[in-house]
């Protein structure tokens, strides 16, 4: 298993993106944005990779490791804060 951070990930070319997300990753959540984009979340030795599919046609259409705060800006603005207080 070769270690390595998120910003090495992203150098990486599609493909050998994709393969490595497939046989390590594990999948923790997703959304849709625009009605056109399915964009799942997943964990991969030790940073988190986003997933982005077009819906029309199941194209992956962008693979990126998570390493600014501002990455995560779709996942937070979905989190309703008043529903988890009660």
């Amino acid at each position: 298993m070769v270690c390595m951070n998120a910003s090495e990930y992203n150098q990486l070319d599609m493909d050998q993106k994709t393969r490595m997300l497939w046989t390590s990753g594990m999948l923790l959540d997703e959304r849709i944005e625009f009605s056109k984009f399915r964009v799942c979340i997943y964990h991969l030795r030790g940073f988190y990779v986003e997933l982005t599919i077009g819906m029309k046609d199941d194209s992956i259409r962008r693979v990126h490791a998570m390493e600014k705060p501002r990455d995560w800006n779709g996942y937070l603005n979905s989190v309703d804060l008043e529903a988890l207080l009660g």
